[in-house]
């Protein structure tokens, strides 16, 4: 029988993180350059990071919801979920009676509506 020790488990799971990193990094360069540009990589790697673990507070966990999660704090702003300026997010993000994909889909619905109403404005 194969057994996997706590040691090696950490670096299965340090090693799948990283590459979530690298390829969050690639796509946020690819779609978001100008932003991607002003924060540099080591900036971004950082906020990343910090998605992953707020997603976490709310239960968000699976990979391609943290990549939602942390795409549209990138898109608003890093403390999207407990600012003012978008109080909006926090009751969405915290209706655990949805599924996390729920919750994401309408954050990500109400994110690009947010985002047209600057455009207009602009």
């Amino acid at each position: 029988m194969l057994k996997i020790r706590k040691e090696q488990s950490e670096i299965f799971s340090q090693a799948a993180i990283k590459s979530f990193e690298d390829r969050m990094i690639q796509y946020l360069r690819q779609f978001f350059s100008q932003r991607y540009d002003e924060f540099g990589e080591e900036h971004v790697r950082g906020l990343i990071r910090e998605g992953i673990a707020n997603a976490a507070t709310y239960q968000i966990i699976r990979e391609c919801d943290v990549a939602r999660y942390v795409t549209i704090m990138f898109s608003l702003r890093t403390d999207f979920d407990t600012s003012h300026e978008t109080a909006w997010a926090a009751p969405i993000l915290r209706d655990t009676s949805r599924t996390a994909e729920d919750r994401l889909e309408q954050l990500y619905s109400r994110t690009i509506q947010e985002l047209e109403k600057v455009r207009e404005r602009a």
